[in-house]
């Protein structure tokens, strides 16, 4: 989610203040490669009639209706694809990672992963889930088979090995939940496109 947002914050950067760097690196191109250069002042020709005169200018054009088109279009699909539920779920999942002793471990964002599934986590079980996950993450930190997990995936595997999974039945339905959720996504967002 770090390089989503800085991804953000460098194409809004270029869209504010990347137009000249930009015009600079094609003006040397194009010296480079003997390629006309377009005088920015000039009208826009949009091809298809000289005589009705252009509103616009060149640098109006490339500018506004290509550049700055062209990056908000990466904005905005950046901002469909990862808007707030899905950037709290994923920042959430991330918490169940259990590489360096499970370092990324945090109770407060499993809890906000949970109260986007109220089916399988009743508020009235939320307190119950609280407790298991503060006693499940001093349990597995302090299990050596736990210690050179890769990822979720060995993470459930190995609940499953441990019977951890039956120990802590919502840690573990937190993690079925993480591992099939960009599966469920995608599947989604197939049926809409069709």
């Amino acid at each position: 989610m770090h390089q989503v947002r800085g991804s953000k914050t460098r194409l809004q950067g270029m869209r504010d203040n990347g137009w000249e760097l930009l015009l600079g690196k094609l003006n040397s191109f194009c010296l480079k490669n003997g390629i006309e250069i377009t005088n920015m002042d000039d009208p826009y020709y949009d091809g298809i009639s000289r005589r009705r005169g252009s509103h616009v200018s060149s640098l109006h054009h490339y500018k506004v209706d290509i550049c700055c088109e062209v990056i908000d279009m990466q904005l905005r699909e950046l901002n469909n694809r990862f808007n707030e539920v899905n950037t709290t779920l994923l920042i959430s999942m991330a918490s169940l990672n259990p590489s360096k002793s499970f370092k990324a471990f945090q109770v407060e964002d499993l809890m906000r992963m949970a109260d986007f599934y109220p089916s399988e986590f009743p508020k009235h079980e939320l307190g119950f889930l609280r407790g298991q996950l503060m006693n499940y993450i001093n349990d597995v930190r302090g299990d050596k088979r736990y210690s050179d997990l890769k990822g979720i995936g060995h993470l459930a595997k190995m609940m499953v090995e441990t019977n951890k999974s039956i120990i802590y039945p919502n840690v573990y339905l937190l993690l079925k939940l993480a591992l099939i959720f960009p599966v469920a996504t995608s599947t989604v967002e197939r049926a809409f496109q069709q």
